[in-house]
């Protein structure tokens, strides 16, 4: 009869030896998967210093990538392009707009048109005027399949304080392309 509780007492005790075991190494695994799959969903804005004023012309877009560190399941890049983004810096006042690269369509990378003053993407031939504004198909002669005007993101023009020099410093955000309003995701 005693060997009987002796035995079930070892039987107890194995199981609760087997079960912390298993908590020291099996949570932290856990966490750690879970952490990984977290990290895709974060989208961060990006605030960046791009271009120097002074390589703008007026009129004449310019497309700058944006580079920030990413982290990609458990791999991490130092300095990764996160996006791309197009600058026009206006004639009169030296403001400058800044558009994001993806068209608001399907998400492909708008191009600049042939005369280099406005947009275009090629994956469905959606055109936008220098000022990010959907061109109307009787300017194109063909659909224009784009349901809202280019994403315009915040930008500034800063003094850098070493140098003295103005640059275009832009937030880049992205937004949920194939919607009549800009959302941005998250």
């Amino acid at each position: 009869m005693q060997q009987m509780q002796r035995r079930g007492f070892l039987q107890w005790l194995t199981g609760l030896l087997g079960a912390a075991v298993c908590s020291v190494v099996g949570l932290p695994g856990v966490k750690y998967l879970l952490e990984s799959l977290g990290r895709g969903r974060r989208t961060a804005r990006v605030v960046q210093r791009v271009a120097r004023l002074a390589d703008l012309t007026p009129g004449r877009p310019l497309l700058v990538a944006v580079t920030a560190r990413k982290q990609d399941a458990w791999t991490e890049y130092a300095q990764h392009v996160v996006g791309r983004v197009w600058l026009v810096k206006s004639g009169g006042d030296g403001g400058v707009q800044a558009f994001t690269a993806v068209c608001p369509h399907l998400g492909c990378t708008i191009q600049a048109g042939a005369d280099g003053k406005t947009f275009v993407c090629p994956c469905h031939r959606a055109a936008f005027d220098a000022q990010g504004r959907r061109l109307p198909s009787s300017a194109t002669g063909q659909e224009n399949h784009a349901p809202r005007d280019m994403d315009a993101l915040a930008c500034r023009v800063v003094q850098d304080e070493q140098t003295g020099e103005a640059w275009v410093e832009v937030t880049l955000e992205q937004f949920v392309p194939g919607l009549r309003h800009k959302v941005a995701r998250g």
